[in-house]
């Protein structure tokens, strides 16, 4: 018992259900979930939709596709912004580039367009080797017809 306490029984260890006291408890966030929750099973999404699922502010969408000029969602004629599910990708990987790895806008940009950049590398790749398919395809019909 320490001086001047009138109940010693409150000075025991807090028990097992206990919540944990001080600033800093309540300050922690909550254990994020792993990975992106899943995308629904639809073809497009409005900007509300869109951000609901990518549990993204509209304005910072808005605010993404200005400076950092993605995602491209389409356009309906009556001006209102498309999503389709490359876009909310697109969503996902910026969202963990920005806040999960840290990076700047600067630095999401790049690594955004190393990606294209590789994607259109593999793209020229598969290409070549669909024109060799079809070449070597073209030689064998021909041989079949005689």
């Amino acid at each position: 018992m320490t001086q001047g306490s009138l109940f010693p029984e409150q000075e025991s260890a807090p028990g097992p259900g206990a919540r944990p006291r001080g600033p800093r408890a309540a300050r922690r966030p909550p254990a994020a979930a792993p990975g992106p929750p899943p995308i629904p099973d639809q073809e497009f999404f409005t900007m509300g939709e869109a951000c609901r699922v990518a549990q993204v502010a509209p304005h910072t969408l808005r605010y993404w596709e200005t400076e950092l000029g993605r995602p491209r969602p389409a356009r309906r004629p009556s001006g209102h912004r498309r999503y389709g599910r490359g876009d909310i990708e697109t969503i996902f990987q910026i969202k963990a580039l920005l806040r999960e790895r840290g990076m700047t806008l600067a630095g999401a940009r790049r690594a955004l367009s190393g990606r294209r950049r590789a994607q259109a590398e593999g793209s020229a790749a598969s290409r070549r080797l669909l024109g060799e398919i079809r070449a070597e395809l073209r030689e064998l019909v021909s041989e079949l017809g005689k």
